[in-house]
C-alpha cells in the first residue's frame, strides 16, 4: 500500500513505506537536500500517518499547519513560552539557532503520552542550526528514545550536524529532479501550461516544491526577477556599488538560509556564463536573461567565470561555519569579473 502522496524521491519513500509495512519504522530520521526540495511534505506526511492513519482532509490540515496536539514543526523561530499550567512551544521571530531551552522543552513533551494519537512526532526545520548545547541535549532522546517518539530532521546542508546526531538517525538523501520529470508532472499533472513549467522547471534546478510554489505565487518568479535585475545592476557597478551590496547582504546574516539562496543565484548566473561559453545555450537557467547572458560571455573568459563560480561556493562555505559575512561578501565582490558598461 503507497502511503504517501509525493512526486518523486522513490529511494526514500521506498525505504520508508518498507519500514512501516513490517512495523520497524526508525525512531529517527535525517532528510537532507536542498531549499525547497520535498523534505518538508515528506516530513508531514510521514507525520500524518503515524499520528493519524484515517486522517480526513481537516485533521491532515491540522497538522500540515501545525494545529495538532501530537505533531511539533521546531526552527529557528521557535520559542519556550511558559504559561502557569504547563511549557507550549510558540513559532516566532527568526533567530540564528535553535535553542537549549526549546530542545529540554522538546523533552519534556516527548516524555508526555500523546494526546490524540500513539505517537508525538517532532520536526526539526533547519536542524543544522542546532548549536553544541542544544545538539548534545537532544541527543539525551536520540539515544534513548521514549516509547512512541518519532524525531524527524531536515537539514540543507548536514555537515555543522554533530556527528553524534546523525549516528543516530537513518539518513535520507534527496535528489534533484530530471528537469524533463518535473516539467512533465508540472504540465501533464498538475495541469500547468507547458511554457511556464519548462520556464519553471528551469529555474527550480530540479526542486519541486519550489516549482510549484512559483506556480501557485507569481511574486516567487517576480522576486526571482528582481534578483537578476540586481545581480546585473552589481556586476556594471563600481566597487561602492558592490561593497553596498555586500553590506546589505551581510546584514542579513542571522539568516544563513538567506544568504546562501542568494548565493545560489549568483552561482546560476555564472554558471549560465559557462554553459554559453562552450554553445550550451539550450542548457541555461536563466532563460529570461539569455541576450544579457550571451553579451556577458563575451566580457570575461571561462577562467574568470570559474574562478567566480568557485568563490562563490567557498563564501557560502565559510558563511555556513560562522565567519564574518560581511569582510566574505566584500571580498567575493572583489573576485567577481565586471560587466562593462559599453557592452550592454
Amino acid at each position: 500500500m503507497n502511503r504517501f502522496k509525493i512526486y518523486g524521491h522513490q529511494s526514500a519513500i521506498s525505504l520508508l513505506e518498507s519500514s512501516l509495512n513490517s512495523s520497524r519504522l526508525h525512531h529517527a530520521y535525517l532528510l537532507i537536500g536542498p531549499d525547497r526540495i520535498g523534505k518538508k511534505a515528506i516530513a508531514t506526511q510521514l507525520a500524518t500517518i503515524v499520528t493519524a492513519p484515517d486522517a480526513d482532509e481537516f485533521t491532515k490540515q491540522r497538522i500540515a499547519s501545525g494545529g495538532h496536539p501530537d505533531v511539533w514543526f521546531i526552527d529557528r523561530g521557535t520559542k519556550v513560552l511558559k504559561p502557569a499550567e504547563e511549557e507550549t512551544i510558540d513559532t516566532r521571530d527568526m533567530g540564528t539557532q535553535i535553542s537549549m531551552g526549546v530542545v529540554q522543552s522538546v523533552i519534556t513533551k516527548a516524555n508526555r503520552h500523546p494526546f490524540e494519537g500513539n505517537v508525538n512526532v517532532f520536526i526539526f526545520d533547519g536542524a543544522e542550526y542546532l548549536n553544541q548545547e542544544s545538539g548534545n541535549a537532544l541527543l539525551k532522546i536520540l539515544e534513548e528514545p521514549p516509547p512512541n517518539v518519532l524525531l524527524l530532521l531536515l537539514t540543507e546542508n548536514h555537515g555543522p550536524i554533530l556527528e553524534t546526531i546523525k549516528s543516530r538517525c537513518v539518513p535520507l538523501f534527496l535528489q534533484s529532479m530530471a528537469l524533463g520529470e518535473l516539467e512533465h508532472i508540472l504540465h501533464q499533472d498538475l495541469g500547468h501550461g507547458l511554457e511556464e513549467s519548462k520556464t519553471v522547471s528551469r529555474l527550480s534546478e530540479g526542486r519541486i516544491g519550489w516549482a510549484i510554489s512559483a506556480l501557485e505565487n507569481q511574486t516567487v518568479l517576480a522576486e526571482r526577477h528582481q534578483q537578476i535585475e540586481k545581480i546585473v545592476g552589481i556586476l556594471k557597478g563600481d566597487l561602492k556599488v558592490k561593497f553596498q551590496y555586500a553590506e546589505e547582504l551581510s546584514r542579513k546574516s542571522r539568516d544563513r538560509a538567506l544568504i546562501r539562496s542568494e548565493l545560489d543565484i549568483w552561482l546560476s548566473w555564472f554558471r549560465d556564463i559557462i554553459l554559453v561559453q562552450n554553445s550550451l545555450i539550450s542548457n541555461i537557467t536563466n532563460v529570461a536573461w539569455k541576450s544579457t547572458i550571451q553579451i556577458y560571455s563575451d566580457c570575461c573568459n571561462q577562467q574568470e567565470a570559474l574562478e567566480a563560480s568557485k568563490a562563490i561556493i567557498e563564501t557560502k562555505d565559510y558563511i555556513e561555519r560562522n565567519v564574518n559575512a560581511r569582510i566574505l561578501l566584500e571580498t567575493l565582490m572583489l573576485k567577481l569579473p565586471p560587466l562593462q558598461e559599453t557592452k550592454v
